[in-house]
């Protein structure tokens, strides 16, 4: 089945969508008892402060505005739009058992409808903790980036992926011998291209310690060290069997002391650099019980032990990072073809022919994670980004795969509007929060990603002034009681 390009885009713009509709449409509290009848004494002195309540409430005041819900709620207890409003100030006021009272009393009363049903299970289950690890790593496909718009070349053969803190990432494209960095929405905001002659044949990228980018060149016999914005600085290593040369390489690793490791699958063995690209050693030659690496590809590095796949035993070896065997941690002829292998959260996500595998590095243990169908597919990277998702690349099928949790899908974000201020009026300022199931913000969200209305009409010259997570500087206060 041909896959869109804008479905997570899609995904976003209708979480934001439903939640901007619903609070222009419940702050006009002018039409709050606009029923067509005289309002009560009780209906009037309820609205009063109910108004006064939602200005608390946007000031930031959400005690206050605690209070005045109330209050506004003890003049007609049967509003649902009020306990709607109190649930809210609640939550913010961090009241979560409260909250979710008010609003379950709303739901049950026939308010609300999906949206007051998923902020209502995405709250609950926001309490729940313990859940398995193993449930965790379970994702979908929840949109994909392709490489061919219509007639139009994006890049080809996409082999690995560098997501960054801003919700962007780096894209190695193998067939284009480039690197092309997209945005969370799939749009190119930047290609690399090398040096003047090019890069040849890239296939990994990793971000270093220094904020600098390295590229294996597997076909140049090289690697290149490039700028954050991936502007050339220098090659390391070159063609050859010695120590600080290689053959092949193909994927890399950065230990904790800012040495590189690198896959060399021509020599069958891994290539060891210092910080500065100095070579080292290498290690992964035949030792005593432990037969030799013959088809080295993915490399991982867990505190001090260093992981090896190998495409041709489809086995996991452990090293320590002197290169000294320890053992197999997973079993020759447990995979058919791995290739890129990264770490998250302890565990190693490997990709292995159409499945993205997680490996327990303290057992060996393996859980399937994705699997992308019947459909011919040659995974070669999987690599979790800022927002939580999993982005696949499918050299095969030319698409870069955005994989997420069943339950993100089913539930949608979890947008929050934590200000209006209307003070230059006509001109007015939302300030809002989208996060995942797990209070986790999402980055990378641009304007075209929302779509505000009020009174069922598009607002007109709609401006994203700025996001959170592109500061660079915060403020932190530390209070102390004793």
């Amino acid at each position: 089945m041909k896959k869109m390009q804008g479905v997570i885009k899609l995904f976003f713009f209708m979480c934001a969508l439903l939640a901007c509709v619903a609070v222009f449409a419940q702050d006009n509290t002018a039409g709050l008892y606009a029923t067509g009848r005289m309002r009560t004494a009780e209906e009037g002195l309820a609205a009063e402060e109910f108004r006064r309540g939602v200005q608390a409430y946007y000031r930031g005041a959400f005690n206050e505005a605690v209070m005045l819900f109330e209050r506004s709620l003890s003049y007609k207890s049967d509003d649902n739009f009020i306990l709607d409003w109190l649930g809210k100030a609640y939550y913010r006021s961090g009241m979560e058992g409260e909250a979710l009272a008010a609003w379950r009393r709303a739901y049950d009363n026939g308010y609300g409808d999906i949206l007051m049903q998923n902020r209502i299970e995405v709250v609950s289950e926001r309490r729940v903790t313990g859940s398995s690890y193993e449930n965790e790593l379970r994702y979908t496909e929840a949109g994909s980036f392709p490489g061919i718009n219509g007639s139009t070349l994006i890049f080809g053969e996409p082999v690995s992926v560098l997501p960054e803190d801003d919700g962007s990432a780096w894209i190695v494209a193998y067939g284009t011998n480039e690197l092309v960095k997209i945005n969370v929405n799939g749009t190119v905001v930047r290609r690399a291209e090398g040096p003047l002659n090019g890069f040849d044949r890239p296939l990994d990228i990793i971000k270093l310690r220094d904020g600098n980018l390295l590229v294996s060149e597997s076909a140049g016999d090289r690697l290149a060290l490039l700028n954050s914005n991936g502007g050339f600085i220098k090659y390391i290593g070159s063609k050859g069997r010695g120590v600080g040369q290689c053959i092949g390489p193909q994927y890399l690793a950065e230990d904790s002391n800012g040495n590189i490791y690198v896959t060399d699958y021509g020599n069958s063995r891994v290539d060891v650099f210092d910080k500065d690209g100095n070579g080292l050693f290498y290690f992964g030659r035949a030792d005593g019980s432990f037969a030799g690496l013959q088809g080295p590809t993915g490399v991982a590095v867990v505190d001090y032990r260093v992981y090896v796949a190998d495409s041709v035993t489809g086995a996991i070896y452990e090293f320590d990072t002197a290169g000294n065997f320890v053992r197999n941690l997973v079993q020759e002829k447990t995979f058919y073809r791995p290739e890129s292998m990264k770490v998250w959260a302890g565990y190693l996500v490997i990709c292995d022919s159409n499945k993205v595998i997680s490996v327990d590095t303290t057992t060996g243990a393996t859980y399937e994670s994705a699997r992308t169908g019947n459909a011919p597919s040659r995974l070669t990277s999987a690599v979790p980004d800022v927002n939580g998702n999993v982005l696949v690349t499918d050299m095969r099928s030319n698409e870069v795969y955005v994989m997420a949790k069943m339950q993100e899908l089913v539930g949608g974000l979890f947008v929050q509007i934590e200000r209006v201020n209307a003070d230059r009026f006509p001109n007015v300022t939302i300030e809002l929060r989208v996060e995942n199931r797990h209070r986790q913000s999402v980055v990378g969200l641009r304007e075209e990603n929302f779509y505000i209305t009020e009174n069922k009409r598009p607002v007109l010259q709609q401006r994203l002034i700025g996001a959170a997570s592109n500061n660079t500087v915060q403020d932190v206060t530390l209070v102390i009681d004793r």
